[in-house]
């Protein structure tokens, strides 16, 4: 970052007291260790210590022994908690070194006086004074952060494969506690909590479909329930057998509102028994227009999956060929299906997995918050859109 020239000048302005150590290592960009370092290389360019000098124990009085012993502990207390000569603490800021640095003289001060601690370490006494009356009594702003840690922890160690931003509002959905992102940000960042979920890369679009066109290309609004449903297939390994999840989702409030396991690999069954789900739901609302979109999967295609929709005046649509993206909707609530299956609901640990997968769709559909419905459960989003439209 800086040549010799520049470091042997810094080390001056610290030697000369022009500013303060920790002022010249925040106007540099630096850790205060090192503009201790710094000033102690000028000091000896300019041949004010000596190199390498031996100390003569032997001509110390007793005070002076005692002060070369604690000098000594601190450089041990400080090699214990990997300051001196590792610069990767930095990276916290001064006020984590600073904070470290009261550690030490709290640890040492059972052995040595407070005071000559401070001195010896180069730090305020008045500011050890004050970081132990914070300690031993924290605030009620600390403590209720603690809590609130405590509690993103609680959240996180059930949904690891969420984040901050996600795991904030699933708390004010569950227990109406208010707090802001910013917030909950800080408070994960300390606990360590990061999301645990994989993503995908984006793949490059093929061609149109050639049994069905394409509808849902442009971003079309929709306006209200039953009016796009998408459809994938998504398979996975539940203790190690193979296992084919077709899914259902209605793309105005993300519900899934069909969904059919199979452990049969390319099982037909999985795909019409999720759409005779669909055509129930349907049934309620039989004029109404609604477009099917899915990939160009042979089942998808077929005739017997397709024959019955005219009469629900169901259109049919599907994505060009290998592009998944043609799909997001319904690719992106796959990847988090899984992420969520194995996780957060353990799947593979599950006696029953029809079960457990019935205790998700049920889960996603009335207790997940979701990012595009302003963290509101699909049921919740639908539930707002049927009192808008009473009124």
């Amino acid at each position: 970052m800086y040549n010799k020239e520049e470091i042997v000048n810094i080390g001056k302005q610290a030697y000369d007291k022009v500013d303060s150590v920790a002022n010249l290592a925040k106007k540099y960009g630096v850790a205060v260790a090192s503009i201790y370092n710094w000033k102690r290389l000028y000091a000896q360019k300019q041949g004010l210590v000596k190199l390498h000098e031996e100390t003569n124990y032997e001509t110390m009085n007793e005070a002076q022994l005692k002060l070369e012993l604690m000098k000594k502990d601190i450089e041990i207390a400080r090699l214990k908690k990997r300051l001196r000569g590792e610069r990767g603490w930095g990276k916290e800021g001064i006020r984590y070194y600073t904070r470290l640095e009261y550690q030490i003289v709290a640890e040492l001060s059972y052995k040595y006086e407070v005071k000559k601690l401070c001195r010896a370490m180069n730090v305020s006494r008045s500011g050890f004074y004050i970081w132990q009356e914070r300690v031993n009594r924290p605030s009620e702003k600390v403590l209720q952060r603690a809590r609130d840690i405590q509690l993103f922890r609680k959240y996180h160690s059930r949904h690891q494969s969420h984040g901050y931003r996600w795991l904030n509002h699933k708390i004010r959905l569950d227990l109406g506690i208010f707090m802001s992102d910013q917030y909950a940000h800080k408070c994960c960042k300390i606990a360590g909590i990061k999301s645990k979920a994989r993503h995908n890369r984006y793949k490059r679009p093929g061609n149109e479909g050639k049994t069905y066109p394409n509808l849902i290309l442009s971003n079309m609004n929709i306006n209200r329930p039953l009016e796009v449903i998408v459809s994938d297939m998504t398979a996975m390994y539940i203790k190690g057998k193979y296992h084919e999840l077709t899914l259902y989702m209605d793309l105005y409030n993300n519900e899934l509102i069909g969904h059919s396991l199979s452990d049969k690999r390319g099982d037909p069954n999985t795909y019409h028994d999720g759409l005779k789900q669909v055509l129930n739901k349907k049934e309620e609302q039989r004029n109404l227009d609604m477009i099917l979109h899915s990939d160009q999967g042979s089942v998808y295609s077929s005739k017997s999956y397709n024959e019955l929709l005219p009469n629900y005046n169901i259109k049919r649509t599907m994505s060009r060929a290998g592009t998944p993206t043609d799909n997001g909707a319904m690719e992106a609530i796959n990847g988090w299906l899984k992420e969520e299956l194995f996780l957060d609901f353990k799947i593979n640990e599950a006696d029953n997995i029809e079960k457990a997968i019935n205790d998700y769709i049920h889960y996603f559909n009335y207790e997940r918050p979701a990012c595009a419905l302003n963290y509101l459960t699909p049921i919740q989003y639908k539930v707002k859109y049927l009192l808008n439209s009473n009124q």
